[in-house]
């Protein structure tokens, strides 16, 4: 979202123009990354990665952090994309209970890929 704001924020903006046939193929593609989203913080949660109360609010806090920054991003300004990047997984991990290894972290099943770096 963040490397193409104007364009995200155009295409969110006007869903509604879209056709009913168009408009339904992506809220599948919206479902089924929302559904991935919170089927990688319940493996996570189950194997003692992520310590999480409500695997769903989280996954809705998550997307709207990251599609929200199209709101307020501007590049030139007072963060970088890495800075925004490395902010906000900083935030997501520790809304997620989990800690930062660099470089020790490993990959095991969905969430290990999410947070392996």
């Amino acid at each position: 979202h963040i490397a193409r704001r104007h364009a995200t924020h155009v295409s969110n903006m006007e869903l509604r123009s879209l056709s009913h046939e168009r408009l339904t193929q992506i809220l599948k593609m919206r479902t089924a990354y929302e559904k991935e989203l919170r089927a990688i913080l319940r493996d996570g949660a189950e194997a003692g990665v992520f310590e999480i109360d409500d695997t769903g609010l989280t996954a809705m806090a998550l997307i709207q952090m990251m599609t929200g920054v199209i709101v307020w991003f501007r590049p030139g300004e007072r963060l970088s994309i890495a800075e925004v990047t490395a902010s906000y997984l900083s935030m997501t991990m520790r809304l997620v209970g989990a800690t930062i290894s660099h470089g020790t972290a490993r990959r095991s099943g969905r969430a290990g890929n999410a947070v392996a770096l």
